[in-house]
């Protein structure tokens, strides 16, 4: 069977070793700045402190090598090695090294830098990578869903335009993805909800209602499951018959 993954996978695997790709993404965080050079950003806070970060590259003879301290990677699983970084020397030990995803994060939710587990790395790399116009022209995949109901409880809107931004963004990767991780951490940058029961009053509406439904379960102790979702079937099953169908309501 063949690899299900779109054309675009592979450019996405290498696109965070290039720097033009980099480039654009740090433009459309409104970050000018030239290889070597310092530059100051709101994520990179720490103890409420700017601090100075640079573009770094441990295979690129431009990058400036810091020195071996022993806390010089990031916990957990790493990116590989010659992807671009945010080398960020004064900040606290372990804390030094961040990815191009993990500081699109934290520019969009505006919220200090915090770690990013792999897979939603990728999320937030194919969000970072479409919004900043490296992609140039690809189009996300088209989705189609129902309408929600007048409501001025905006937060359903959020949370469902939000899981279907994800769901096109994931598709781009790979058509034929079925389930999508969207869990509170998450949610709260994503959609920039930061009130857990608002989260889980809407993501229980959602459900009942036949908006979403949940696809896997996956046990993280101490910490909450992760839920895994997808669009869900009676909404899309409707579709020819539900003259409030509409296409995409997530794009952006």
């Amino acid at each position: 069977m063949g690899d299900p993954r779109s054309p675009f996978a592979k450019s996405y695997s290498n696109a965070f070793r290039e720097l033009w790709y980099v480039m654009d993404i740090m433009s459309a965080c409104d970050i000018t700045t030239n290889l070597g050079e310092e530059f100051y950003a709101d994520p990179l806070t720490f103890n409420d402190v700017r601090l100075p970060g640079k573009l770094f590259q441990k295979d690129s003879p431009k990058s400036e090598e810091p020195s071996k301290s022993g806390d010089e990677e990031v916990e957990g699983e790493e990116p590989p090695a010659n992807y671009w970084k945010i080398y960020v020397p004064k900040a606290p030990a372990r804390r030094k090294f961040w990815t191009i995803p993990e500081f699109y994060a934290a520019h969009v939710a505006k919220k200090p830098i915090a770690r990013l587990k792999p897979g939603v790395q990728m999320a937030w790399g194919l969000r970072a990578l479409y919004e900043s116009g490296a992609l140039g022209s690809a189009a996300l995949p088209t989705v189609r869903t129902v309408r929600l109901p007048e409501s001025k409880i905006e937060s359903r809107k959020t949370l469902y335009e939000g899981f279907i931004y994800l769901v096109r963004l994931r598709l781009l990767y790979n058509p034929q993805e079925t389930e999508h991780p969207f869990s509170y951490v998450f949610i709260r940058r994503w959609c920039g909800i930061w009130n857990d029961n608002t989260i889980n009053n809407g993501l229980r509406w959602l459900r009942e209602n036949g908006y979403i439904r949940i696809v896997r379960r996956v046990a993280n102790p101490p910490l909450a499951d992760t839920h895994y979702y997808d669009l869900a079937a009676s909404s899309v099953s409707s579709l020819a018959k539900d003259k409030d169908a509409s296409e995409s309501p997530g794009g952006r």
